[in-house]
């Protein structure tokens, strides 16, 4: 009965409650096991598991379960290999070496459910979830570099432009995230794409969407420099002098960027 234990295993492995989280990872790991033909029996201090066997167990769980849902289940485990709690934290890693071979091939074959499932985490009210999401982008971008970028980038431009608020505010701190975590010169080539979908959440109708656009703009100015302005602030000093509903937002969405950066001067935008 994969098809009904799965689903709720992977909500159990991202629950807010530590406890719940651990149990779920134990008993994903067993089903894991028991689907891929294999002991988990892998010590901790030792490699990924090594190429025959781990193509085996690939092989196994995506027939059992499916492209989508051993995507899914992959994208889950790799995120709780950054849970706060130890315990949660070391479960994971040791179902993940027990599966995997090549971990940098593995996260560009999950990425597109990978970083869905980190925008909405970056996108909860836990604190804690939003921490386990920041430090799996951070380490994605450190470790994979431009090519991840390159795969990240138009994923979080769509998001941006999604119908749920959640997934908007997700997106925008996941931008917050990359620019604090990746290399500057692997950033340069995505300037555009980042300031596009910060302009366009600056003027997002949801408070939240906009406060944390606002925290995106602060950190494009530090990484990108005068350019985050010239090409950001103007923008929003037009849409206020336009009347109605798009004025108002302008204006809260300035308020806001002001809140989080004291370092932007208006000289030069004085009309």
């Amino acid at each position: 009965a994969i098809e009904l234990l799965l689903p709720e295993l992977e909500r159990g492995m991202l629950d807010s409650a530590w406890r719940i989280r651990q149990s779920s990872i134990a008993l994903t790991g067993e089903l894991l096991y028991k689907v891929a033909g294999i002991s988990g029996k892998v010590e901790i201090e030792e490699d990924e598991a090594p190429a025959m066997h781990a193509d085996t167990a690939r092989k196994a769980l995506t027939e059992a379960l499916g492209q989508d849902g051993r995507d899914r289940v992959l994208a889950t485990l790799y995120i709780v290999r950054q849970d706060a709690v130890s315990v949660c934290r070391q479960a994971s890693i040791h179902i993940w070496k027990a599966l995997v071979h090549n971990t940098p091939r593995t996260t560009r074959e999950i990425l597109p459910i990978l970083i869905r499932l980190i925008i909405e985490l970056l996108g909860s009210d836990s604190h804690e979830q939003q921490g386990t999401a920041s430090r799996t982008l951070g380490e994605l971008c450190r470790k994979n570099g431009e090519r991840i970028l390159s795969e990240i980038m138009p994923i979080l431009k769509n998001a941006v432009t999604s119908r749920d608020a959640r997934s908007r505010e997700g997106a925008c701190l996941a931008l917050t995230e990359i620019m604090q975590t990746a290399n500057e010169d692997h950033l340069e080539a995505h300037e555009d794409t980042i300031i596009v979908a910060v302009r366009v959440a600056l003027v997002d109708p949801d408070a939240n969407v906009r406060m944390a656009a606002a925290r995106t703009f602060d950190a494009m100015q530090e990484q990108i420099g005068p350019r985050a302005i010239d090409e950001t602030i103007p923008t929003l000093l037009e849409a206020m002098s336009s009347p109605g509903e798009t004025s108002e937002t302008a204006l809260m969405a300035l308020k806001e960027v002001m809140s989080v950066s004291r370092s932007i001067s208006f000289r030069g935008f004085a009309r």
